[in-house]
């Protein structure tokens, strides 16, 4: 059990801490998702990881992230500390972190999942969308 214990230790640090959801956030997302905690506030990933998860879209999301001025790193950094839209996922306990700009003619997201055995948010994958489709995701919260 100490074997795992120091496991679980090793993956947390190697998990970036990307912010915590404010309360108005993860009430809304409660109400969609009624069995996440109310405690469950921590976003993380894997930033490599990620990308890679990714790799069928990483053309396309190259090609906005030049519109954006970041690099791929910095695209989840970027999407994690400014989204201004939370979307329900396709599948239980996940939701879309969006930033969403009248000037560009997609969205940025990330995808997060929740992980109930570690309470916190885990980035899924990232990419970038034509606004068009993207609204089919039910918007949980949005900045006004």
């Amino acid at each position: 059990m100490a074997k795992q214990s120091k496991n679980r230790v090793k993956l947390d640090k190697e998990k970036e801490r990307l912010g915590v959801f404010t309360q108005p956030q993860l009430t809304a997302i409660r109400r969609v998702y009624k069995d996440v905690p109310g405690n469950a506030k921590r976003i993380r990933a894997s930033i490599s990881n990620s990308i890679k998860h990714n790799k069928e879209h990483l053309d396309q999301t190259e090609r906005y992230l030049e519109q954006l001025g970041l690099t791929k790193e910095q695209y989840i950094r970027f999407i994690a500390s400014n989204f201004n839209q939370i979307r329900k996922g396709q599948h239980d306990n996940t939701v879309v972190l969006a930033f969403c700009n009248d000037d560009l003619d997609h969205i940025a997201a990330v995808h997060l999942v929740f992980d109930k055995n570690e309470n916190y948010w885990m980035v899924k994958s990232v990419r970038a969308s034509r606004k068009v489709f993207f609204k089919k995701e039910d918007l949980i919260w949005e900045k006004k």
